[in-house]
């Protein structure tokens, strides 16, 4: 395998934290880990190359609410984002 490829210094990189963790009596739960992705979700976010954005799961309470017309309506949804 040609180790100058993106996959092979990243899984240079990933041997070498890994070692390290081990060194110093730290253990990563692999079930968990995510390796070699494009994106991976972090605290409600999207997380990839091309930046942050929010995880449309999260939002989804926000992006279905129904547009407001009147007063009445601006602040309830004000009072949700509140």
């Amino acid at each position: 395998m040609d180790e100058n490829t993106d996959v092979g210094v990243h899984r240079i990189h990933v041997r070498k934290v890994l070692v390290l963790m081990r060194e110093h009596k730290l253990f990563a739960n692999l079930r968990k880990c995510i390796f070699a992705a494009n994106v991976i979700p972090l605290l409600g976010c999207i997380v990839g190359k091309n930046g942050v954005r929010p995880d449309p799961e999260t939002i989804k309470a926000i992006s279905d609410w129904p547009v407001t017309v009147d007063v009445k309506g601006l602040r309830k949804f004000l009072g949700l984002a509140a």
